[in-house]
């Protein structure tokens, strides 16, 4: 069973309105034929792996597909105005703080990025990513996270859910709308063009659906 799981309900509810689904808990959705759940797990990497954590493997999930937003990281040579969707390659995790010398990692960091595994179709370009615990909101730490990790796009959510399936052996991959470049306008670009982007998502969804639930 696949595991569709974003951050709000908001970045999966113009697609999920056009298939019958049925609330099964606060936040967590199933399709009628019962061959997917729906799930918001919240904003963050820890909102995330505790949604997670309550989905555990009662329902049989057997691949997973983060959706969302995200930005692109300056100085990466690529137009984020343009690029519209992207799919992950693979996802690090980092805190700002370590890198920029205030903190040293926690020992639950992992350092290694984990690639992802579940095969999506080809009509988006597929890009590194990085899930910050908190939201980077300076152009100059920006560019130094991009060429550290070797990452373009951030998220705040997604190395939980790659974690959640390496741990448990099971596929993951991610879908991402590009909303805003990150640095200090991020927050106020995301939420200009977040709409415009959910509709991207929603109609990428309903051409693949069939192949994702397969």
């Amino acid at each position: 069973m696949l595991l569709l799981v974003c951050a709000i309900a908001e970045e999966i509810e113009r697609f999920a309105s056009q298939i019958q689904i049925v609330q099964i808990q606060q936040g967590i959705w199933q399709t009628q034929d019962k061959k997917a759940i729906i799930a918001s797990g919240g904003v963050g990497y820890l909102a995330m792996a505790l949604q997670l954590s309550k989905i555990g493997n009662k329902y049989g999930i057997s691949k997973i597909l983060f959706c969302g937003t995200a930005g692109i990281y300056p100085e990466t040579n690529i137009n984020w105005e343009t690029i519209g969707l992207i799919k992950a390659k693979e996802v690090s995790l980092f805190d700002t703080a370590t890198l920029l010398g205030h903190s040293v990692y926690a020992q639950f960091m992992d350092k290694q990025p984990i690639k992802a595994t579940l095969d999506l179709a080809n009509d988006v370009q597929a890009l590194n990513v990085g899930t910050a615990l908190s939201l980077t909101v300076n152009t100059q730490t920006a560019a130094k996270i991009a060429a550290t990790y070797n990452v373009q796009a951030e998220t705040m959510e997604l190395y939980a859910v790659a974690k959640y399936a390496q741990n448990e052996n099971i596929k993951w991959g991610a879908l991402l709308g590009i909303t805003n470049i990150v640095g200090e306008n991020a927050h106020a670009l995301w939420k200009a063009n977040a709409s415009k982007t959910y509709d991207l998502l929603a109609r990428w969804f309903a051409r693949h659906w069939s192949s994702l639930i397969v």
